[in-house]
């Protein structure tokens, strides 16, 4: 279901294209290219072109820092496979949302949030700080310079001293 945000995107390309250079860590790169990769299936048009031209564009500045072998590395398919249920069950949560949104224009009253939603909410926790983990482990093994850092109650990153 779509919202009346996204009904009305009208997508053009600038007169003039920028682009930002910034350093990030490997695992950033490779989570980036992974979303990227799920967008190229899940859209069309313009939109598609241009989450295209920016997965491509990251898979070359992993190639020219000499990462070659990242495709078939299991930390990447682990993190590649993480992001692919991640959209899915954010979509799930989206969608239980608009039930629930329809129910309170209804009834005036905002119901409780369903078991679901709370199961998939936690399932979208877990599946975060397993792709931080995953992220970490991809830095660890290609070296990276940046490291994935996340702390909140019940959980943080480990990151190795400097």
């Amino acid at each position: 279901m779509q919202t009346k945000s996204q009904k009305n995107v009208d997508v053009q390309k600038p007169q003039q294209s920028t682009s930002v250079l910034v350093k990030q860590s490997v695992g950033e790169a490779f989570d980036k290219f992974t979303i990227l990769n799920i967008k190229t299936v899940k859209l069309t048009g313009i939109q598609h072109d241009y989450v295209t031209m920016e997965r491509d564009a990251i898979g070359k500045a992993l190639k020219e820092a000499g990462i070659s072998d990242w495709l078939s590395n299991t930390d990447y398919l682990e993190l590649s496979t993480i992001n692919s249920t991640l959209w899915d069950l954010e979509n799930r949560i989206r969608s239980i949302e608009a039930t629930l949104n329809e129910c309170e224009v209804k009834t005036n009253m905002f119901p409780m949030f369903t078991e679901e939603y709370v199961l998939v909410s936690r399932k979208i926790r877990e599946l975060n700080e397993t792709r931080a983990r995953c992220k970490n482990l991809l830095n660890k093994t290609y070296g990276s310079m940046f490291q994935e850092v996340k702390k909140y109650d019940g959980f943080e990153t480990e990151v190795a001293d400097g």
